[in-house]
């Protein structure tokens, strides 16, 4: 894919890893010699130290502070552009009112083996049984925090099985500084109760 645009790196890359002909798509999808090298070598694109950033900035007529911060020159520099929001997707209130929202209550908690995030909930969200779902709030909960918690939960959401485990519903949950903050309720609304 480099090729058309950088053809010497993407010959370098190919020689590389094991493809001593010229630049080609076949050594991007995988039709490689058997028994290729993979050989080191300089980095394809070394890392500019400060006195070279600041020698390019100089041509370039930009002031450079650390290699990170190149800013142009006060002279040239045009006005910081006014970030535009990112546009909202409007839906309709049928498109809502076909969420099921309900309060749930965390009946147990517990990590889920081989994974960093995710954390086994089983729940009550008023159904007849008690159902499972799979959240990725381990970065910031420990299971046993959880149990005992009212949290909102999407209930109609197709069931989706995440490490060998059906989750059947997501909770919600924000995310702030990025970690999540699982959004729950105060009052002792029972299990069931419609969100609206």
């Amino acid at each position: 894919m480099v090729a058309p645009v950088m053809p010497g790196k993407a010959l370098t890359l190919l020689t590389r890893i094991g493809d001593a002909g010229p630049a080609r798509w076949p050594a991007a999808w995988g039709e490689l010699p058997a028994g290729a090298k993979v050989v080191r070598g300089d980095p394809l694109f070394p890392r500019i130290d400060a006195d070279r950033a600041r020698e390019l900035a100089g041509a370039l007529g930009v002031l450079a502070g650390p290699v990170s911060a190149v800013v142009p020159a006060a002279s040239t520099a045009a006005p910081a552009p006014t970030p535009t929001p990112t546009p909202t997707v409007t839906i309709s209130h049928d498109d809502f009112a076909r969420l099921e929202l309900r309060i749930a209550k965390v009946l147990a908690a517990e990590k889920v083996p081989k994974a960093d995030k995710l954390v086994k909930l089983s729940i009550d969200a008023g159904d007849p049984e008690p159902r499972t779902i799979v959240a990725g709030i381990a970065v910031r909960y420990q299971p046993q925090d959880l149990v005992g918690k009212r949290i909102v939960l999407l209930a109609n959401l197709a069931p989706r099985t995440l490490r060998g485990i059906e989750s059947r519903g997501m909770l919600l949950a924000a995310t702030h500084d990025g970690r999540p903050c699982v959004l729950t309720v105060e009052d002792d609304v029972p299990p069931g109760t419609r969100v609206s």
